[in-house]
């Protein structure tokens, strides 16, 4: 239920509606209420409108294959999806997505060696812990940020703050009342970037007006199109004009088969056979625009990086500078501006030299602060008992006498 202010607030919460939630952020009640009790707050002034709770899925369009563990060190793998994107040359100039924070609204993320979790929350009513119990959550948040640690796999961002935001249960499955928490809480804890590798048909005011409300608030939001193939409607919320519509693309640069399209797509992404962190440390391939999504959400965060100062308007144009145009000339249904992809900048260079001086400063801060512990270390061990000795550097000889 949306209140129109304070006072159609108390109303819903005097009323005889169950409260299920309430939000920071967005002028909303969420309430277990029968038919006559929905009636009357429909027709109290204070009350803007009132929707159903509608259910909503992962954007998955296989199930993922499971792989090994990759612990060995030569169990790497083979990850196609990188070289379309060039996403090595963001790397070359410094760009790993660097104290940017992403939420990833889906299943939760599991613990996993490849991954680094910033922190969450869980918007499901089952249990308080943001921990993964299908797959799909942690498999998104492996393409944005699995660790370059020499195994597994390499994640776009990898120094991205990654923050788990559960609003999927163990099927895959969620519903408005757990999606709206997850983007309140986006707003309430600072959220740089939004992933939302999810969807349904089903339009929703109340949806509308909390991804404008996020995107006001400096929140950039990207969600998968769809796996209905083509020619069926955008689904919600990457159909709204405030959020990032993804398609996906196969091996061979080409519209995946399953991938939903329409207007509302601005760019396409890989999305096929992509491999990924999984459940109990390990690796899985899947396809979908679940897929898809992540690495969108991913490139923005290495934009977001190099220019932390850009609007969601600048970087989705500076985005649509960093693209290659598939299709028709131009936007399209399909794809999109184009497929998304890291072009060098002349400023590269530059930035790259600027962060490895940081990175320095940064070790030699942290060699400094060693060597004074040390010091202090042995200036403690000079304290002993009777005889006593000077305490300097540069010991002396010394003679003792017992008495």
């Amino acid at each position: 239920m949306v209140y129109k202010n304070k006072a159609g607030k108390e109303t819903i919460l005097d009323s005889d509606a169950d409260v299920e939630q309430q939000y920071k952020h967005l002028p909303a009640v969420a309430v277990t209420a029968d038919q006559e009790t929905v009636k009357e707050l429909k027709q109290d002034p204070d009350i803007l409108y009132v929707e159903n709770n509608v259910s909503f899925t992962a954007a998955d369009s296989t199930d993922f294959k499971v792989l090994s563990d990759g612990t060995d060190t030569s169990d790497n793998f083979e990850q196609w999806n990188l070289e379309p994107i060039q996403v090595k040359q963001a790397w070359k100039a410094g760009l790993t997505g660097k104290n940017i924070k992403i939420a990833v609204i889906d299943s939760g993320i599991s613990p996993h060696d490849d991954l680094s979790i910033a922190g969450g929350y869980s918007a499901v009513s089952y249990t308080s812990s943001y921990k993964d119990d299908n797959g799909h959550g942690t498999h998104v948040a492996g393409i944005i940020g699995a660790k370059h640690n020499g195994y597994g796999i390499d994640g776009i961002a990898p120094e991205a703050q990654i923050y788990a935001v559960k609003a999927l249960d163990q099927n895959g499955s969620g519903d408005l009342q757990s999606l709206l928490q997850g983007i309140d809480w986006s707003i309430a804890n600072g959220m740089d970037i939004v992933n939302m590798s999810l969807g349904t048909t089903s339009d929703s005011k109340i949806l509308h007006d909390a991804v404008n409300k996020a995107y006001e608030q400096g929140v950039l939001l990207v969600a998968a199109s769809g796996n209905d193939g083509n020619g069926k409607p955008v689904n919600y919320p990457a159909a709204y004009s405030s959020v990032v519509a993804v398609s996906a693309t196969n091996e061979k640069n080409q519209l995946a088969s399953f991938s939903t399209t329409g207007d509302e797509v601005e760019f396409s992404a890989p999305g096929t056979n992509i491999t990924s962190t999984y459940l109990n440390q390990y690796y899985a391939t899947g396809s979908g625009t679940s897929q898809a999504t992540p690495h969108a959400a991913a490139m923005f965060a290495l934009l977001k990086q190099r220019d932390p100062a850009e609007t969601n308007v600048q970087l989705r144009e500076e985005m649509r500078r960093n693209i290659v145009d598939l299709g028709t000339a131009g936007r399209d249904q399909q794809f999109g501006y184009g497929l998304i992809q890291y072009k060098a900048q002349a400023t590269d260079s530059a930035y790259a030299a600027a962060e490895q001086a940081v990175k320095k400063a940064e070790q030699t801060k942290a060699q400094t602060d060693i060597n004074k512990a040390q010091e202090l270390n042995s200036s403690a061990s000079c304290r002993a008992p009777t005889p006593k000795l000077p305490c300097k550097k540069d010991w002396i000889k010394y003679s003792h006498t017992e008495m």
